[in-house]
């Protein structure tokens, strides 16, 4: 996504690294781990583009036959300190070659001090509701889809996901609950309006509709809706 961005915004070569820097970094002069915009969706990630005037928030634009708005609110508290605190060495994705043992110890011990400067934050993001996208039957409410602009950031939203304590290869949780788990863009062609995302277990972009995408998750008891902000273009 952030390659994405940055292409949409540049002109030339120079710039479109400028912009990658910009997306990726709260400040883009300063590019280091604790300014990294990407760990938080929601509480990061989004405002940042948002002040760039890259994406504008469109979820509550979505409404019902009666002009109302479906959107809701996931609301969360983004533990930035403890999420460094429980951080593994293999999270924080070092540099070939690693270096000894030692010097990864000291290296982590020094981050999970700097996180010691942060503080935990409430974090809210509206959601179109996965059972306002769908009917009961299952099938989609297709004057709901047709509302979503061609070329927007489609975020999966998980309210407050509870992974904080325990997270599949994190030893003490994940250190935090999150809103959000993935994001992909969404582009109409002729047949359906596409969604576009990396998948980590494939380790490729896929493609499918997001009718098809979202339909599988119905039941999850933890994917809950999408917040949707429209791509601004130049």
């Amino acid at each position: 996504m952030n390659t994405v961005l940055a292409l949409i915004h540049a002109k030339n070569l120079t710039q479109f690294k400028q912009n990658m820097l910009a997306i990726r970094y709260q400040h883009a002069l300063s590019v280091d781990y604790i300014n990294r915009t990407d760990w938080f969706t929601d509480l990061e990630w989004i405002p940042n583009a948002q002040q760039l005037g890259w994406i504008k928030d469109v979820t509550s634009n979505i409404v019902d036959e009666n002009h109302q708005p479906i959107a809701v609110v996931a609301e969360t508290v983004i533990d930035k300190p403890n999420w460094y605190q429980v951080k593994p060495l293999k999270a924080i994705h070092l540099l070939a070659p690693l270096p000894t043992e030692h010097e990864a110890a000291i290296l982590l011990a020094q981050l999970r001090q700097a996180g010691t400067a942060f503080q935990a934050q409430k974090s809210q993001l509206t959601y179109l509701p996965l059972n306002k996208l769908f009917n009961p039957d299952g099938s989609a409410n297709y004057d709901l889809f047709n509302q979503i602009p061609s070329g927007s950031v489609i975020v999966i939203v998980r309210p407050n996901w509870q992974i904080r304590d325990n997270f599949p290869g994190f030893p003490n949780g994940h250190g935090t609950n999150l809103n959000v788990s993935h994001l992909g863009i969404a582009i109409r062609s002729e047949q359906d309006l596409l969604f576009y995302h990396a998948s980590s277990t494939l380790q490729k972009v896929e493609c499918e509709p997001l009718v098809a995408y979202l339909k599988k998750f119905i039941d999850s008891p933890t994917i809950k809706g999408i917040h949707v902000e429209q791509i601004v273009h130049v």
